[in-house]
């Protein structure tokens, strides 16, 4: 993350979020990951350089990381996706989500560019569960947030398909990452 200009809704310029990435690796996120968990008082010192300085300011200067986003999924039949994580993941082993997480790729030589969050979240839903976002489905991106252990930028996304949980189900048993999950 390089920037970001949050929503204010106070115009009509406000009234988008407009995020600028810096290419990174997955390894970021392991690395700065692994500091935080050898030095727990970095986690201590950005939460305070976010209380008394510019945020625009600390961000900037934050290590390099990765963007990541968690997708809840509703069914057709109301039901709404828990996941258990498997031991056989790097991140976040042994964890309960709502839905699949992903992260975001660096620069892709065929789009010239970054992923945006409506693509990520894509990939993550075509990827995780072997769904495909078609134009009966609904998703939408609600929230934004920096973790700081993580020096990661994250969004939540909703998806709600016209497939029943048990559909979804077979198809997340089908997909390639289905090792991710128990």
């Amino acid at each position: 993350l390089r920037s970001i200009s949050i929503d204010h809704r106070e115009s009509g310029s406000g009234q988008q979020l407009i995020v600028s990435f810096a290419p990174s690796m997955y390894r970021d996120l392991i690395s700065v990951g692994e500091y935080f968990r050898r030095h727990p008082d970095g986690i201590d010192h950005v939460l305070r350089r976010l209380s008394l300085e510019n945020t625009k300011d600390v961000i900037h200067g934050a290590p390099p990381s990765v963007a990541t986003i968690n997708v809840t999924i509703m069914t057709a039949d109301l039901k709404l996706l828990a996941v258990h994580r498997s031991g056989a993941v790097r991140t976040s082993q042994n964890v309960w989500t709502l839905g699949p997480n992903e992260t975001m790729l660096g620069a892709k030589p065929t789009s010239g560019g970054i992923e945006t969050p409506y693509e990520l979240a894509r990939r993550c839903l075509d990827e995780e569960v072997n769904l495909a976002v078609l134009e009966s489905d609904h998703l939408e991106i609600s929230w934004v947030g920096y973790d700081v252990p993580g020096a990661l930028l994250a969004f939540v996304a909703h998806f709600r398909t016209h497939l029943r949980s048990s559909e979804v189900e077979q198809r997340m048993a089908e997909s390639h990452a289905s090792f991710e999950f128990d």
